[in-house]
């Protein structure tokens, strides 16, 4: 039987040392916690902070790294992992690596999106009040101009 990632996933027992994989798979949801704790509101407000570019890249290097361990434990516990070609190692370094990055940028995008949403919605906010005061305005202003052309069509001398 050739070690896949479908024969773990079908045989979990395998798996060198659950406590372990756990661990880390904890550690890793700890370091996202920290990125989104230490990611500012505005991309360019990362950039201009050194230290909270340096906690976010550190800890986005200790997700990456977690990812790794994680999928080297479980290739350490699947049986007659000696024989496990090298292809499924780097399938799932490179799986958990896809993965780990995936997840930080969810991270990032998600914060500038929120961001950029809530600066529409303010402005969208702003236009519509804007648009009722101009069309309470403009309502007034027909008023008044049927009145004086009322006033004005009862002087007329009729017909």
């Amino acid at each position: 039987m050739t070690a896949t990632w479908s024969t773990w996933q079908a045989e979990p027992e395998l798996m060198v040392d659950a406590d372990l994989v756990a661990a880390k798979l904890g550690e890793l949801g700890k370091r996202i916690d920290r990125v989104r704790t230490h990611v500012p509101r505005d991309e360019r407000a990362l950039g201009a902070d050194p230290d909270a570019l340096d906690l976010v890249s550190f800890n986005l290097l200790l997700c990456v790294q977690a990812a790794l361990d994680v999928g080297s434990h479980i290739i350490a516990g699947i049986q007659r992992a000696l024989r496990a070609s090298v292809g499924v190692f780097v399938w799932l370094a490179v799986y958990n690596l896809i993965l780990g990055l995936s997840l930080a940028n969810a991270v990032f995008v998600d914060e500038m999106t929120m961001d950029n949403t809530d600066a529409l919605d303010a402005k969208v906010d702003r236009l519509y009040a804007r648009m009722a005061d101009v069309d309470h305005d403009r309502q007034q202003e027909l008023r008044e101009l049927r009145e004086r052309l009322d006033r004005i069509l009862t002087r007329l001398p009729q017909a």
